[in-house]
Parts: structure tokens; C-alpha cells; sequence
């Protein structure tokens, strides 16, 4: 990755998809304040995940937000 950004970008482009990477730029660019709720569902959230996951290992989890 370090040694070719370009070359590493465009891979996770072919595997992730151009949405996808556009996602997470949208979030890395954002800021989120939590409080005990939002931390409470966030955790809530990926448990239930990762659940999912267990049950089927084909399973694409889905980002909080």
C-alpha cells in the first residue's frame, strides 16, 4: 500500500466497488460525536452483526452508518 497508493486505490476499487469507496470517504471526512445512547446502539448494532455473520459466513456486515 505505502510503496503504491495509485496501484493500492485502484485494487480496492475492483474489490470493494467505486460506492463503496465513496462511502467511506463521505465518513472518514465526518465527525461523530457520541454520547452513552449512540455508543449503546453503535455496540448494539455491530453485536448484532457480527451475529449475522456467525450464522453465515457470506454474510457482508453493514456499517452503522
Amino acid at each position: 500500500m505505502t510503496e503504491n497508493p495509485t496501484k493500492f486505490v485502484k485494487w480496492l476499487e475492483q474489490y470493494f466497488g467505486p460506492s463503496h469507496l465513496e462511502i467511506l470517504q463521505e465518513k472518514s471526512n465526518g465527525i461523530l460525536k457520541a454520547n452513552e445512547t449512540v455508543r449503546k446502539d453503535i455496540a448494539k448494532h455491530y453485536r448484532e452483526e457480527y451475529r449475522k455473520l456467525e450464522q453465515d459466513s457470506e454474510y457482508k456486515p453493514q456499517s452503522y452508518m
